[in-house]
């Protein structure tokens, strides 16, 4: 698939794994994902459902913040155009959120969260595929309709 095949698709309608959250442009894996993923029920681990969507906004803003810290410069657009737009690299990125809440979950968030390293670390590994691609094209509307 290229960059103009791309250019059509709706972020919104991508896939039935996740929402995509046009104020800060990235895809939430759906609880059901999770569940599905992971085996926990965040809503249940959690509390509540909003304390599970504050979980996972923050870890999958957490893991795009990392993912844009080891990418050169130019392909931090790029990176998100290819998130909010191809299949392949959505499921990617939210399979590594789902990992991360699995691992939230086994160590306690407020000792994650300790542990801003630990968390780069676990992100790099899990997403280690969208981190070796070549970015070589140029988003010409960022953000425009995602």
């Amino acid at each position: 698939m290229t960059y103009t095949d791309l250019l059509p698709i709706n972020p919104s309608s991508l896939d039935g794994y996740s929402v995509y959250d046009y104020n800060i442009h990235l895809p939430l894996p759906t609880f059901s994902f999770i569940l599905q993923e992971t085996g926990v029920d965040l809503v249940l681990a959690t509390g509540s459902e909003q304390e599970a969507q504050s979980v996972v906004r923050f870890l999958s803003q957490t893991a795009m913040n990392i993912i844009k810290d080891n990418v050169p410069p130019q392909a931090k657009i790029n990176i998100e155009f290819l998130i909010a737009k191809s299949a392949k690299h959505r499921q990617a990125f939210i399979t590594m959120v789902a990992y991360l809440i699995l691992t939230t979950r086994a160590k306690g968030l407020d000792d994650l969260l300790a542990n801003t390293e630990q968390i780069a670390h676990m992100v790099k590994i899990q997403a280690h595929d969208l981190l070796q691609h070549k970015y070589d094209f140029i988003v010409d509307e960022v953000r425009g309709d995602y």
